[in-house]
C-alpha cells in the first residue's frame, strides 16, 4: 500500500461451512509524516477488522489507530485514539486525544445515501486556550484561560444544514476580538 512501508501482519479465522470469513490486520507501530498534510503521528500503531458477510451497522469493517502523538503543523495532541466503522450505510468515527492540559473528543457519520448526508460533533474540555489561539489566530483572536465548548453540524456534500457551538470559559482567562480594534479605531470620536 502506496505509503504504508512494509505489509501488514494479519491472522483470519473463517467458518467455510456457514460462509463466514473474520480478519485482523495489524497496524506495526512506527513514526509516520504526511508532509503535504503537514501532520505527523509519533508511534502510530492499531488494526484493521473485517468481517463477511456484512452486517448492518456493525463491524464490518472497523480500522482502530493509536499514536503517542499526533501534530498538525504547531498542534498537538497526546494519547489519541481513532476508531472507524464501514459497512453498506455510511462511515462512522470516533476519536479521542489529551490537548493542552484537557481533552478532546468528537464523532462522525457519514451517510451512504445520494447527497452524503453527514453529522459530527467535536468537544473540548478544560483545554488551556491560550498556546491554541496563539498557534491559530496570534493576531485576531487571543483567548487565555482554560475553555470548554463543544461544535455540533449537521449537512450533505453541497451544504451545512446546521451547525451549533457552545463555548464557556471555565477559569480565570481574557477574551478579546482583536481583529475589531481597528474597526472600534475608525468610530467617530464622541
Amino acid at each position: 500500500i502506496r505509503g504504508l512501508g512494509e505489509p501488514f501482519p494479519f491472522s483470519f479465522s473463517t467458518r467455510l461451512e456457514s460462509g463466514e470469513l473474520q480478519a485482523e490486520l495489524q497496524i506495526p507501530q512506527e513514526d509516520r509524516e504526511l508532509a503535504d498534510m503537514k501532520l505527523k503521528f509519533t508511534n502510530l500503531r492499531g488494526k484493521v477488522s473485517f468481517n463477511l458477510p456484512m452486517r448492518d451497522r456493525d463491524n464490518n469493517v472497523v480500522e482502530v489507530f493509536q499514536a503517542d502523538r499526533i501534530q498538525w503543523k504547531n498542534l498537538h495532541a497526546d494519547n489519541t485514539h481513532l476508531s472507524i466503522t464501514y459497512d453498506r450505510n455510511g462511515i462512522y468515527g470516533s476519536f479521542y486525544g489529551k490537548a493542552y492540559a484537557g481533552d478532546v473528543n468528537g464523532a462522525f457519520n457519514v451517510y451512504l445515501d445520494d447527497s452524503y448526508t453527514w453529522d459530527g460533533w467535536i468537544a473540548a474540555t478544560k483545554i488551556n486556550s491560550g498556546p491554541v489561539t496563539k498557534l491559530l489566530f496570534p493576531e485576531y483572536f487571543p483567548i487565555d484561560g482554560t475553555v470548554t465548548g463543544k461544535i455540533v453540524a449537521t449537512g450533505d456534500g453541497d451544504e451545512l444544514y446546521q451547525g451549533d457551538a457552545e463555548f464557556l470559559n471555565d477559569g480565570h482567562g481574557r477574551f478579546e476580538i482583536a481583529a475589531l480594534n481597528d474597526l472600534i479605531n475608525e468610530l467617530p470620536k464622541p
